[in-house]
């Protein structure tokens, strides 16, 4: 079984997707597809033939933000070619959380997101996760664990109490 650390898919207008996954911890992979619709649609807004356009994804670090499109923790662009529908990222940092957007550059300093991708991160390692045992590494429950409900804290009655 492959070590997928997080993968989702975030379906739009049912033709249209962008996916951010790990497949490893090494690399980030973003798959995408974009209708025919939604490129028509942004090259009659900017009355520019869509090909003509430069395609680029922006990975945005946005670990411990709501993110808003322009409040990242840093930002990186990549090219991407005309025909490609998957790009792999590699080099990003460890423990820290991803979105990328897929869009195209309107000049040198405007990008024009089109797809925004579901938020990914690397999980623990194996001997970091977090386990059942209420954060004992005993492997035993605590005892605080069998007095608790979903709507009281019950306590323990000693014998001999009236």
């Amino acid at each position: 079984m492959k070590n997928v650390l997080h993968s989702s898919l975030e379906k739009k207008d049912g033709n249209d997707y962008i996916v951010a996954s790990y497949p490893n911890e090494q690399q980030l992979v973003v798959t995408w597809a974009v209708s025919e619709q939604k490129c028509t649609l942004v090259s009659s807004y900017f009355n520019h033939a869509f090909a003509e356009f430069i395609k680029a994804l922006r990975i945005y670090d946005v670990t411990s933000i709501v993110f808003n499109g322009a409040n990242a923790h840093t930002c990186h662009e990549v090219f991407v070619r005309e025909d490609s529908k998957q790009w792999t990222i590699t080099g990003l940092n460890k423990h820290r959380s991803y979105c990328v957007e897929w869009g195209i550059k309107l000049n040198e300093n405007k990008f024009f997101p089109i797809l925004r991708s579901n938020i990914v991160q690397a999980l623990f390692p194996e001997h970091m996760k977090p386990s059942d045992s209420g954060g004992r590494s005993d492997g035993q429950s605590p005892e605080w664990k069998e007095y608790v409900s979903s709507y009281s804290y019950y306590t323990k009655e000693s014998k001999g109490e009236a």
